[in-house]
C-alpha cells in the first residue's frame, strides 16, 4: 500500500501559513500636515490598491473555474473505475470501494467549499483558501491510502491536480504578498477613520446636549429672578399686608382656643366622672379617651363630652359657659381663616427653591457632559494622529 507523500502534507500545513509571515517592505515615508490631508491621500491610494486587488481576485476566480472543470473530469474517471472486475479478495475490494467513494465525496466537498468562499477581500480569501485545503488534506489522508491500493494512477491524477493548483495559488499569493500587507494596513486606517467619524458625531451630540442644558439653566435662572421680583412686589402690596394681619389673627385666636380648651379640661373632675359611668363600658371608654387625649377628642367630638356630663349630672353652668366659649371661638377662627387664603409669597419662594434645585442638577449634568466631551476630544486627537502616522507609513507609491 502506498504511503501519502509527506511533502504534500507539509505543504498544506506550512506553505499557506508561512505566506502570512510579513516581510518588512521599505518605503519612503511622506510627511502629512493634517488629518484631513491624510484622509484625502489615503482615499486616493486605497482606490489604487483596491483596483489591484480586484484584478488579482478576478485572475484567481478564473483559475478556480478551470480547476473545477479539470477536477470534475478526473473524478468522472474515478467514478468509472471497475473495482469489482479486479482480481483481489472481495473484502479488499469492498474496503477500496469505500475509500474511493469517501475520497470522491471529500474532493467534491473541497470544490463546494471553494465555490462558497467570499471573494471580495484578497487577505480574507487567502486565509480561507489555506483553511479549506488544509482541512481537506487532513480529512482525506487515510481514505486516500485505502483507495490507492487498487486505484493508484487515477487517484494520483486527482491528487496531483489538487497539488498543482494549490502550489500555483501559493506562488500567486507569494507574488502579491506586499499588496495584501498594504491592504491590511488600509483596512486598519479605514477602521480608525470610521471610528473617528462616529466619535465626531458623538461629540456633536454632546455639544448640542451641553448647549441645550446651558440654555435651560439660563432660562431657569431668569425665572428665579422674576419670581423674586414678584415676591418683593407682593410683600409691599396692601393685600399682602392684610393677609399678614389676618394670619396673625389666626395665630392669636388659635392660641387662645388652646388655652380655653385646657381650662375646660381642668374644670372637669374625671375621677368622679369615671366613678359615675364605670358600670357602662361604652361611656367609660369615652371618658378615658377624653381624659387621656382631651384636645383631639374635644375637637372631633365635643358634643359627646357634653352628653356625658349631662347624663352623669356633672354639667355645671361654669362648664357649660366654657364649652360655649370654646365653640364660639372655633367658629370665629373658621371665619378668620377664610380671609387669610394662600400665602402667595411662600408659594413663590417654594417654586424658587424647586427651580434652584433643578439648576443644580443641570449644572452637575453639564459638568459631566463637558467631562465626556474632553475625554472624547483627547481620544479623537490621538486617533487622528494614529491615522496620519499610518498614512505617512504607506509611502508615496503603492
Amino acid at each position: 500500500m502506498r504511503k501519502i507523500d509527506k511533502w504534500w502534507f507539509l505543504l498544506f500545513n506550512m506553505g499557506m501559513f508561512d505566506f502570512f509571515r510579513k516581510k518588512e517592505v521599505v518605503r519612503e515615508n511622506v510627511e502629512i500636515g493634517s488629518f484631513e490631508e491624510a484622509v484625502r491621500i489615503f482615499e486616493e491610494r486605497v482606490e489604487v490598491l483596491r483596483e489591484k486587488e480586484r484584478v488579482v481576485l478576478s485572475d484567481i476566480i478564473e483559475r478556480l473555474d478551470g480547476f473545477y472543470v479539470s477536477v470534475e473530469g478526473k473524478l468522472g474517471v474515478l467514478d468509472a473505475v471497475d473495482i469489482e472486475g479486479k482480481k483481489e479478495y472481495e473484502k479488499a475490494k469492498i474496503l477500496v470501494r469505500q475509500g474511493l467513494d469517501k475520497y470522491v465525496g471529500l474532493v467534491r466537498g473541497l470544490l463546494k467549499d471553494l465555490r462558497g468562499l467570499r471573494k471580495e477581500s484578497l487577505g480574507e480569501f487567502v486565509g480561507e483558501v489555506g483553511r479549506v485545503f488544509v482541512g481537506f488534506e487532513k480529512g482525506s489522508c487515510k481514505v486516500y491510502e485505502r483507495a490507492t491500493y487498487l486505484v493508484g494512477d487515477e487517484m494520483m491524477a486527482v491528487r496531483n491536480e489538487i497539488r498543482k493548483f494549490y502550489n500555483g495559488l501559493l506562488k500567486a499569493f507569494e507574488g502579491e504578498k506586499d499588496l495584501i500587507v498594504w491592504l491590511k494596513k488600509c483596512d486598519e486606517v479605514k477602521g480608525k477613520v470610521g471610528e473617528i467619524s462616529r466619535m465626531e458625531e458623538n461629540l456633536v451630540g454632546l455639544d448640542k446636549e451641553d448647549r441645550l442644558n446651558e440654555d435651560r439653566v439660563i432660562g431657569l435662572k431668569d425665572r428665579v429672578v422674576g419670581l423674586k421680583g414678584e415676591v418683593e412686589g407682593v410683600e409691599k402690596s396692601v393685600e399682602y399686608v392684610g393677609y399678614l394681619k389676618a394670619r396673625d389673627e389666626v395665630g392669636v385666636l388659635s392660641g387662645r382656643i388652646e388655652r380655653e380648651v385646657m381650662k375646660l379640661k381642668g374644670m372637669i373632675d374625671f375621677k368622679r366622672l369615671v366613678g359615675v359611668v364605670h358600670s357602662n363600658e361604652k361611656e367609660l371608654g369615652a371618658v378615658k379617651r377624653f381624659r387621656d387625649s382631651f384636645v383631639s377628642e374635644f375637637s372631633s367630638n365635643g358634643g359627646g363630652l357634653v352628653e356625658l356630663l349631662e347624663s352623669s349630672g356633672m354639667m355645671s353652668s361654669e362648664i357649660e359657659g366654657q364649652v360655649d366659649l370654646v365653640v364660639g371661638l372655633k367658629k370665629e377662627l373658621v371665619e378668620v381663616k377664610k380671609k387669610v387664603g394662600v400665602d402667595v409669597v411662600e408659594e413663590k419662594l417654594g417654586e424658587v427653591g424647586k427651580i434652584e434645585r433643578e439648576v443644580e442638577v443641570k449644572r452637575i449634568a453639564g459638568v459631566k457632559v463637558r467631562g465626556r466631551m474632553k475625554e472624547v476630544g483627547i481620544r479623537l486627537d490621538g486617533l487622528k494622529s494614529e491615522v496620519v502616522g499610518l498614512v505617512e507609513g504607506l509611502g508615496e507609491s503603492l
